[in-house]
């Protein structure tokens, strides 16, 4: 029995119990996955079970969101791709943790997350979440926030865990978390999609609501010098992001993985942004 247990541990599969005896299959999460922006399925379950998979799996969480996750294929390999960065960012899956996935019948999986300490996460609502149906369109994500308010109600924090070790990222986020201002602010931690050049930086659509006046997409991002960066802003139903100007701005000030930025908004009536760059 201990030679099967570990048998299936090592291939990532967990042997059938008394759930129906529905397939699983388990991934823990480590720093090559974060870096591919994929996520591979377990080979001896693509073997066994891979007539189940088709180009799509929705995936299923316990509070009852779905997220669509395009798959792609290679030799004997499938991964889930197109969408499974949204699904990690939103749930601040890191380094360390730990994924439980459970066939539910046609490309459905109910998927289980634990973090670090070996503890299932606690799931935002869904009236919070971007959430897929199976007949939705796959599309972006807004990401996990976590939000702090001073007595003025005027701080926002937004953290989203980078692509690299937890160790390497501390100094730099606990720096910015200590930042005190008067204005109403929050912050970025620094990935591989965010400063790759031509891309777009996700931002917190509730603070882009709240705290976002003028009617033109555009704000402009200024650091200690007063040297300034006109950027787009996109606002949708689930998500907000940074556009054109964006890969301008963190190439001029050299943003690298693990940085963490903090935008306070100085000026309202401008879309008037400061950035303090805390460098990991």
């Amino acid at each position: 029995m201990t030679s099967n247990l570990r048998r299936y541990s090592d291939e990532g599969l967990s042997p059938s119990t008394g759930s129906a005896n529905k397939p699983h299959f388990f991934k823990i999460i480590c720093s090559t996955v974060l870096g591919d922006g994929k996520l591979g399925i377990p080979k001896r379950f693509v073997r066994i079970y891979g007539k189940i998979l088709s180009d799509t799996m929705f995936l299923k969480i316990p509070n009852g969101a779905v997220w669509k996750v395009g798959l792609m294929r290679g030799d004997d390999e499938v991964w889930m791709q197109s969408g499974w960065q949204e699904f990690a960012e939103y749930y601040s899956i890191g380094y360390g943790h730990f994924l439980v996935f459970r066939h539910d019948g046609d490309s459905t999986f109910r998927v289980l997350i634990f973090d670090k300490t070996a503890s299932e996460i606690k799931y935002p609502s869904t009236n919070d979440q971007h959430r897929q149906e199976s007949n939705a369109n796959i599309g972006g994500s807004q990401p996990i926030i976590l939000e702090e308010f001073n007595e003025a109600s005027s701080v926002e924090i937004l953290d989203v865990f980078p692509p690299v070790r937890a160790s390497k990222k501390t100094g730099a986020l606990r720096r910015a978390l200590s930042f005190k201002a008067q204005n109403p602010f929050f912050i970025i931690t620094m990935q591989l999609s965010y400063i790759s050049t031509g891309k777009n930086m996700n931002i917190p659509l509730r603070f882009v609501k709240r705290y976002f006046t003028t009617d033109n997409d555009k704000t402009t991002l200024c650091v200690w010098n007063r040297r300034t960066w006109s950027v787009r802003y996109q606002a949708r139903r689930f998500d907000a992001k940074f556009s054109s100007g964006w890969a301008k701005f963190a190439s001029d000030n050299c943003l690298q993985v693990g940085d963490v930025c903090v935008f306070e908004l100085i000026k309202p009536s401008a879309n008037l942004l400061k950035v303090i760059i805390f460098r990991k």
